[in-house]
């Protein structure tokens, strides 16, 4: 399944929890694949996500935990490969889950030797020095299990709420689609190819080639140029907003700018087009 994910909109809601809360939320693929919106990883977690095979494990960990909760359709609470307590929130629409809200990274209110000992039995795989690990397990926060419950409840209300499901759509189950709603969606901010490709998941390359299907031929920046030129067009035709106005409600800070890419798509000037429209 494609899913669109508003990486800016996402971004302002995880950064407002964590604001109130102090908790790092993230957002999981189906699949389980955190999307990496923000990197938050502790000193513990980076350490062994850092080695080939704990990152391994992480993934398979998180794949693993999306599937249960997928089953249930209700929040999952689990220790990970590694002994540290997250929980996943199912977001589901029509039935089906689209994505999960999750936090973690953290340990329960039980003693953290206890907590440790439990861990270091699951790292005999780790090649690193164990007594350097402890040390950074010893830094992660304690969270107790009424907290985590209270937060699972905010959770399940939020990933209800139409607000975020504007935020994460199964976006028509093609690439082409993806891109097309992302532009109709954007057009007006600072857009560049790395920006877009980061947002919509794609490579580079990728990204370029879809512009070029879409574009018949043409460039990323010309599909751009011309979504924004769409959408001044109707403000020209439907609006008494000053030209230099509608350069910037469009994207374009450069009223001259605006003017010259305008003539170069459609063959007038905004003004020249606006009279015609106003016959």
């Amino acid at each position: 399944m494609n899913i669109f994910y508003d990486n800016a909109q996402l971004l302002k809601l995880i950064s407002n929890m964590h604001e109130l809360t102090g908790i790092w939320l993230n957002i999981h693929e189906p699949s389980g694949r955190d999307i990496r919106i923000r990197s938050a990883h502790t000193e513990f977690c980076r350490a062994i996500n850092d080695i080939p095979e704990g990152h391994a494990r992480c993934t398979a960990c998180d794949a693993d935990a999306a599937r249960l909760c997928r089953q249930r359709l209700e929040p999952w609470h689990y220790r990970c490969h590694a002994g540290i307590c997250e929980t996943l929130v199912p977001i589901v629409k029509a039935g089906e889950v689209i994505s999960y809200l999750g936090f973690g990274q953290l340990l329960d209110e039980s003693p953290i030797e206890e907590q440790w000992k439990c861990t270091r039995e699951t790292l005999g795989w780790y090649p690193g020095d164990l007594e350097e690990l402890h040390g950074k397990f010893l830094k992660i926060r304690q969270y107790p299990s009424g907290k985590t419950a209270a937060m699972t409840e905010i959770l399940k209300i939020l990933a209800s709420h139409p607000e975020f499901h504007d935020a994460v759509v199964p976006a028509g189950h093609t690439d082409l689609q993806r891109l097309e709603q992302y532009l109709s969606r954007h057009y007006a901010e600072k857009l560049s190819i790395k920006k877009i490709a980061s947002d919509l998941h794609f490579g580079d390359t990728k990204l370029c080639k879809l512009a070029k299907t879409l574009s018949n031929g043409r460039s990323l920046t010309w599909l751009i140029a011309y979504r924004r030129v769409l959408a001044a067009q109707k403000l020209l035709a439907a609006t008494d907003l000053a030209v230099s106005e509608i350069a910037l409600t469009v994207g374009y800070e450069d009223y001259n700018y605006f003017t010259k890419v305008f003539k170069k798509i459609t063959g007038i000037t905004p003004s020249r087009y606006r009279r015609i429209q106003r016959r």
